[in-house]
């Protein structure tokens, strides 16, 4: 009965551990297509009662890919851009927000336009920290 119970309990606090934090803790993206440019709004929300610290290796706090109906790459933000290696800390307070601003110009890789349409945007969050990994939010963008 005494090892029944310990394993519940260690059942119970894993699943507490698990559902603290990543669940409450997400990325939301608003896109605002305009004729020349997209605008992309990046916020990453603590919905948990607890503030939040993320570290960050180097100035760039995400990445932004774009990708064709085929699932193919056509644009990534990162892509020949540098960012200051630097150690670099945020901290999201319990029920916060943070909240970035970038702006596309519906360029791909290569610099060419791309073709009307829709297309798939993938914001990955770079920030990590000791419960939440892996923050990623996608949605679709209507290119004109």
């Amino acid at each position: 009965m005494r090892i029944i119970s310990c394993v519940i309990t260690i059942f119970l606090l894993i699943g507490c551990g698990q559902t603290g934090g990543e669940e409450k803790m997400h990325l939301t993206i608003d896109v605002k297509e305009r004729d020349e440019q997209a605008e992309f709004i990046i916020t990453l929300v603590n919905g948990t009662e607890q503030s939040a610290q993320f570290e960050f290796r180097s100035a760039q706090k995400y990445d932004i890919i774009i990708r064709n109906s085929d699932g193919k790459e056509i644009y990534k933000y990162s892509r020949e851009r540098m960012f200051i290696q630097m150690i670099e800390y945020l901290e999201v307070d319990s029920t916060k927000k943070k909240t970035w601003r970038e702006q596309w110009d519906y360029k791909d890789n290569n610099g060419n336009r791309v073709e009307k349409g829709t297309y798939e945007v993938e914001i990955i969050f770079l920030g990590k920290s000791e419960h939440i990994e892996h923050l990623r939010q996608k949605g679709n963008i209507n290119i004109p």
